[in-house]
């Protein structure tokens, strides 16, 4: 895979031919201009112009006239003219149009180029070279349009009657050395027609106010971009600024060409934060893995200890302050789990309310001046789309409306199912309380790179982005604001189906699987010795309990022992978790496994459950998580 440096690279050296096949271009136009406007022997000194601007060594140019016929010849390699009227006839057979010819008349490569009046051959323009193998300064297409203009030029004999940039690719403009625009071609008057129906005489900063005038006096190359609002809205431009130099040397002119990259822009901003994201979810994911080993540690010993403390009331109390910060700290990190297991994760079907609960949440910790209010219909409701996706819509509705508050103020979040055209739909309302916006705004809220944030930083892409995901799944937008007002945004989003959310099962319950008498042994396998710890003190009295810090002990145990149910910690040094589940997969031993681990990507999920596992218990875990999940392992095994 190439490195982002070589594509830079490759994109810099092909920017570079272009913009040298551009001068060739233009060198060459510029030099017909000078022919028709002394209109002396033009077709005389033709050849010469054509061979010293192209890589081909010959040239042979041939009028027939009423009053006879006129010839002109340039070779770097004979003086003495080898190509004739006679055998150009005879190869060309009458076509009017250009034609290339290999291994003809000595020539590896022979180009003829009738010269046309009114369908009629008047005479041929003919260029030839021996190494079919050297470099190309203009290729064949160019070298036609640049033979199409002379020839209308013969045909009208006035320069005036015809713009020669016309068939340039680019927009094109001539600005002189205080940035005066002296010519504009139709491209460049159609680009610019939102500014001024005459662009010529303008002041190139009057158009770009980002335009750095400097550029104008030096004397290199210039390759950037600018910016420039039309009647369709932002766009960007690439931009070449090169020197046009008289037969002195001086620098007379100078020559802007604009290409309008602001879709392919539009695509690498969206490349760019999606690739952030996707490392910001994998760093976090690195340090929630860990943190949720420390938790486990301590949320699991403060619910134990507090089965110690019911006699003391103070100390009790001191252990549910341990224990409410520990879960609390245990949410935050599930939440930004859920956030980075999104960023990779494909399209599919996800629960509408957790991405809304996952993205409150984060918003509720990270901006304390923010109250949150929601409203959800007690529904399940399933999207078919990117989770990833979805999470940076509601992120970037619910940080937009953060900014409107200008850091305080009530977020409101509402679920409601509704029936539109025959379809179901979801409809998720964010409103604030915030500034609001007017019609102007409104307007354009949608169009990319717009923006009403004073930060440089922001490029404008952010509602573009929301709207472009919710259309893409079948969605769309609704908006309601005024100024001062507050502002309120409607998200529709078509349904799969939704169902009625059911309650988990009782702590009671895992209480009277306890309380049954259990001969099962269980091997708990973890790098962590407190989580081994852990799990002896609440499960020993009615399990025979063994612990391994690593995998390669639990290899060794397995094969002394028999196990029937083992949990195994995924992330351990040395042998992972999912090589010793394999290994055990392979001796054949029927026991059931659980997986326990601080965080899993859901590949790496849905990878272990082909080797069968029967539970995951995610970090952090208190007692009663244990017991929840023993107690159901057990019941399905005597079943």
């Amino acid at each position: 895979m190439k490195t982002n440096r070589e594509q830079v690279s490759k994109a810099v050296n092909f920017q570079w031919d272009m913009y040298e096949r551009f001068l060739n271009i233009y060198s060459i136009l510029l030099k017909l201009t000078e022919l028709f406007e002394r209109r002396e022997k033009i077709i005389e000194q033709i050849p010469e112009v054509l061979v010293r601007g192209t890589d081909f060594d010959t040239c042979y140019a041939v009028l027939m006239e009423e009053n006879g016929v006129r010839e002109g010849f340039y070779s770097h390699l004979t003086r003495i003219p080898d190509i004739h009227l006679q055998s150009i006839e005879r190869i060309n057979r009458e076509a009017l149009s250009p034609s290339v010819f290999f291994d003809t008349l000595g020539y590896g490569v022979l180009y003829i180029h009738p010269i046309v009046f009114d369908f009629e051959i008047k005479g041929f323009i003919v260029l030839g070279k021996k190494d079919v193998a050297q470099k190309e300064k203009i290729g064949v297409k160019e070298l036609e349009v640049i033979l199409g203009i002379f020839n209308r030029l013969l045909a009208f004999s006035a320069l005036k009657e015809l713009d020669f940039t016309k068939y340039l690719p680019s927009a094109l403009l001539l600005l002189d050395n205080k940035g005066t625009i002296v010519y504009s071609n139709e491209k460049a008057r159609n680009l610019l027609s939102s500014f001024s129906r005459i662009i010529e005489g303008r002041k190139i900063e009057h158009i770009f106010p980002d335009f750095d005038t400097s550029l104008l006096y030096d004397e290199k190359p210039f390759v950037g971009e600018l910016s420039f609002k039309t009647s369709e809205g932002h766009k960007v431009y690439e931009v070449e600024l090169y020197p046009i130099i008289d037969k002195k040397g001086k620098t007379v002119l100078k020559g802007m060409t604009m290409r309008d990259i602001s879709a392919l822009k539009t695509m690498e901003e969206e490349s760019f934060y999606r690739e952030k994201m996707e490392t910001l979810g994998l760093l976090s994911a690195g340090i929630a893995h860990d943190f949720n080993n420390l938790l486990t540690g301590i949320l699991g010993y403060a619910s134990m200890l507090k089965g110690f403390l019911s006699q003391d009331e103070k100390l009790l109390k001191y252990a549910e302050v341990i224990e409410r910060s520990a879960v609390r700290a245990s949410n935050l990190t599930k939440h930004l789990l859920n956030f980075s297991r999104r960023q990779k994760k494909p399209s599919m079907e996800f629960d509408l309310h957790v991405i809304l609960d996952d993205s409150l949440f984060l918003i509720g910790e990270s901006f304390r001046d923010i109250a949150i209010k929601k409203e959800f219909e007690p529904y399940q409701f399933l999207i078919k789309g990117d989770e990833s996706e979805f999470q940076h819509v509601f992120l970037n509705l619910f940080m937009n409306a953060k900014d409107a508050m200008e850091g305080s103020g009530t977020l409101f979040v509402e679920t409601k199912r509704l029936i539109i055209g025959g379809k179901e739909f979801v409809r998720v309302t964010v409103e604030d309380t915030g500034r609001g916006m007017d019609e102007e705004v409104l307007e354009k809220l949608f169009k990319p790179y717009f923006t009403t944030k004073a930060f440089g930083g922001h490029l404008g892409l952010g509602l573009y982005r929301v709207e472009k995901t919710v259309k893409k799944y079948g969605g769309f937008i609704e908006v309601q604001s005024q100024k001062g007002k507050g502002t309120r945004f409607y998200v529709y989003l078509p349904l799969t189906y939704g169902k009625s959310e059911t309650k988990t099962e009782s702590m009671e319950a895992f209480q009277r699987q306890r309380s049954k008498p259990q001969k099962k042994k269980i091997l708990v396998v973890d790098d962590e010795d407190f989580i081994c710890d852990m799990f002896k003190h609440v499960l020993s009295d009615k399990f025979d309990i063994t612990c391994c810090l690593s995998g390669e002990e639990a290899l060794k145990e397995i094969d002394r022992s028999d196990f029937d149910i083992i949990v195994l910690d995924i992330i351990m040094p040395g042998i992972k978790g999912d090589e010793v589940l394999r290994k055990i997969r392979e001796t054949g031993k029927e026991v059931k496994v659980i997986v326990s681990s601080g965080y899993m990507r859901e590949d790496q999920r849905e990878k272990i459950k082909k080797l069968k596992v029967e539970a995951f218990l995610d970090k952090p875990f208190r007692e009663e998580d244990i017991l929840r999940t023993i107690s159901k392992l057990v019941k399905d095994q005597d079943e």
